[in-house]
């Protein structure tokens, strides 16, 4: 059997960390106005789920929903119309922009996703982003016009769900143009961070490498010297990008009324938690995962990659399809559906975005999950974290909760696959994917900690360059006991959640927490955690952790459990 070592080490060095993305869109609010949740459960099971190829790509005309949204407002303004014509001018505006546009704005990006080598599909979906964002603003001060109207009940009884008019003071919301260019401007530069990565090469004693070329090298002092020379390369224009993806977001949340792109984020992904408890909540982690962590790296490190089996992208939905089957006939069938209606694509790719998502398309209400893998079977693992995401998005009708929610979803499947994959798997590549489970947990918990605090110290300083980004992650990376890697401390510009989405990484560290309580709840079974993902459009993500019988991720003492169950774990598959 061919064997490769754990590809793609030349970004993770020797953590397993995945950082994957949920729901790229994210209209949870105002899809309640649509009364398609929870239809009843048809074809064995197993709701119906619309077909991907269905689905053919034509560009949305932002131009068309903004005109709509000016008149409707005009309306509203002048009071002239009736009620009935407000309520079906405002449907349709929803589902113009949220069901019609938002999907051909998700096609666009997955198109870009199968090719970021292609500069008119990158530039094409940075376009829509761009467009996109322009639009969102009207609609929030659509919303406020709404919510200052004398049918604002009639509105959320008929479009929206009740209560969402309620964070809309009623004052009217009225974006500056600076607002637009702002936007603008960050969207650029994103464009400008994407095409950059898809150039990623390096040239050594007269040999150009990939980052897959480099991954694929087995003598150690050579890859060592490749590494070095690659982040030497790519971390000075990478880090100037974001020095100035930081300046623009600090500037948008000081328009929006925010102190900074910090207070911003927390309140943009909804979380109940505050800078605070996270001090408190990585203090503990300090204390009592980063030992274990430290442990676990050096035994990895010692060993080399670990060992996985090729397989090719049919063979890893097959394992997937199988393992998801053992965990539950219901996630068997379900995985089933999603690979019948085409909702997955698995691959392994340089020309591919590097990364694994789900992402929600709502025009034929169905997931849809990305992997650019490493051609393994350690593949499998993060299809069942992707997978994850998919379920909760699937049984909520992507309404899965906060981000924080979301990631639950995700890293307590990967997390349970581990207490079946010795049915899947031979007992060698059980062994490493037990051991790849482990890696995968405490760094989100590690990791994601000292990310976190890494932008927690470049957002806070007013005058950010790219030599202190490099400084400040060499701080918090030997605070957290991460290794720099013959490359240095240059490589967190390979990490894409700093660049695309801000302050989304303390959510991996938090949800691991409440992961792990997941899986030691199922015993035998994994109701507990259907039961628990079920919950994401009934409460807050505190209010469901109670529900499910779970302890707060902040609460005194919860360091010291999720150690504890992790060292069983490290005793178990690192004996």
């Amino acid at each position: 059997m061919k064997k490769t070592g754990k590809t793609k080490r030349l970004i993770a060095l020797f953590a397993a960390l995945a950082l994957t993305l949920t729901a790229l869109t994210s209209c949870s609010a105002v899809s309640d106005a649509f009364d398609f949740l929870y239809d009843a459960l048809t074809n064995g099971g197993v709701r119906v789920l619309g077909d991907f190829n269905d689905l053919t790509y034509e560009k949305p005309d932002f131009d068309a929903i903004d005109n709509d949204i000016d008149k409707l407002k005009s309306a509203l303004a002048e009071g002239k119309k009736t009620k009935s014509y407000y309520i079906d001018r405002l449907s349709e505006i929803i589902g113009k922009y949220y069901y019609d546009a938002l999907t051909m704005e998700n096609l666009a990006f997955l198109r870009y996703c199968n090719d970021i080598t292609d500069a008119s599909l990158r530039e094409e979906y940075y376009t829509l982003i761009s467009e996109s964002e322009k639009t969102a603003a009207k609609l929030e001060e659509l919303y406020s016009v709404c919510a200052a109207s004398e049918y604002k009940a009639d509105f959320e009884e008929q479009c929206f769900g009740k209560g969402f008019l309620d964070s809309y003071s009623g004052d009217i919301i009225e974006y500056p143009p600076e607002y637009t260019a702002l936007r603008g401007k960050e969207a650029a530069l994103m464009s400008e961070y994407s095409a950059a990565m898809s150039e990623l090469t390096v040239e050594y004693d007269g040999k150009t490498y990939t980052s897959a070329d480099i991954s694929a090298v087995e003598d150690e002092e050579l890859y060592n010297r490749l590494v070095s020379a690659y982040y030497t390369k790519f971390n000075p224009t990478l880090a100037e990008i974001y020095v100035k993806l930081v300046g623009v977001r600090n500037e948008i949340a000081v328009m929006l009324g925010y102190g900074s792109c910090t207070d911003y984020s927390f309140d943009s992904y909804s979380r109940e938690y505050s800078g605070d408890d996270l001090k408190a909540y990585f203090s503990g982690i300090k204390e009592h995962i980063v030992p274990l962590y430290r442990k676990i790296s050096d035994d990895i490190t010692s060993e080399g990659p670990l060992p996985f089996p090729y397989a090719s992208p049919d063979r890893v939905k097959s394992l997937g399809k199988e393992l998801a089957g053992k965990m539950s006939p219901k996630l068997g069938r379900i995985f089933g559906s999603m690979e019948k209606k085409h909702l997955v694509t698995v691959g392994s790719s340089d020309k591919m975005y590097y990364g694994s998502f789900q992402i929600y398309l709502n025009s034929c209400d169905s997931p849809y999950i990305f992997i650019n893998g490493e051609g393994s079977e350690y593949d499998v693992l993060t299809l069942m974290h992707e997978f994850g995401h998919f379920t909760s998005a699937y049984y909520n009708h992507g309404s899965t909760g906060g981000n924080d929610e979301a990631e639950v979803a995700s890293s307590a499947l990967e997390l349970l696959a581990l207490k079946y994959a010795d049915g899947v798997f031979d007992s060698e590549t059980a062994a490493s994917i037990g051991k790849s489970g482990i890696l995968s947990i405490i760094s989100s918990l590690v990791e994601c900690a000292a990310y976190s605090e890494f932008e927690i110290l470049v957002y806070s300083d007013k005058a950010l360059t790219a030599e202190k980004c490099n400084g400040y992650f060499r701080q918090v990376a030997e605070e957290y006991g991460i290794s720099g890697g013959d490359g240095g401390y240059l490589y967190w510009v390979m990490v894409n959640h700093l660049f695309e989405y801000p302050y989304y990484v303390a959510g991996y560290s938090v949800s691991a927490d409440v992961a792990l309580q997941i899986y030691e709840s199922c015993d035998g079974s994994i109701d507990p955690y259907l039961d628990f993902i079920k919950l994401a459009r009934s409460g807050s993500f505190s209010d469901n952790i109670k529900t499910a019988g779970l302890e707060s991720p902040f609460s005194e003492g919860r360091a010291e459990k999720a150690a504890a169950v992790i060292q069983k774990l490290t005793e178990k598959y690192f004996s």
